[in-house]
């Protein structure tokens, strides 16, 4: 699969994520579960699992060579799959939480300015735009940082 720009063993990274999330996550999960015993693959709390059928449209950003790429890759997929609407943007050279880059990192803040054109497009603030610009762009600001915590 092309994935970032380059060819990668999808199915490979999925592999190591699951040996990753057995490892250390699984771990760190377990101590904060609260003795509830909820499974790594528990829809309740891994949406690789869940019943996606009906969820609003969802825009997934990822760095191309995180280990979570796969999950990204696979959660899109299925999402489409249930016949929601669905973008999938990979960053080049991106890590986990590249995001945290804006205002240092010129792709972050580009990546940033296109959540926010498609939440206006979403949003159905290309109108609101025209004639209340101002509004428009407290309301897309106050999105994007929702989406961005």
């Amino acid at each position: 699969m092309r994935h970032g720009g380059e060819e990668r063993d999808v199915g490979q990274q999925r592999r190591d994520g699951r040996a990753c999330y057995e490892s250390s996550a699984g771990s760190i999960s377990r101590g904060v579960d609260g003795g509830t015993a909820v499974a790594w693959n528990d829809p309740r709390v891994n949406m690789l699992y869940a019943d996606l059928t009906g969820l609003p449209p969802i825009m997934i950003y990822c760095g191309a060579h995180e280990i979570l790429a796969g999950e990204a890759v696979e959660f899109a997929e299925r999402a489409k799959d249930a016949g929601v609407d669905v973008s999938l943007h990979s960053l080049p050279e991106g890590q986990h939480n590249f995001i945290w880059g804006a205002g240092r990192v010129p792709e972050a803040d580009q990546t940033i300015e296109e959540i926010g054109g498609w939440l206006r497009s979403k949003l159905g603030l290309a109108a609101l735009v025209a004639t209340q610009p101002r509004i428009a762009a407290c309301i897309a600001d106050y999105a994007v940082r929702c989406c961005s915590l």
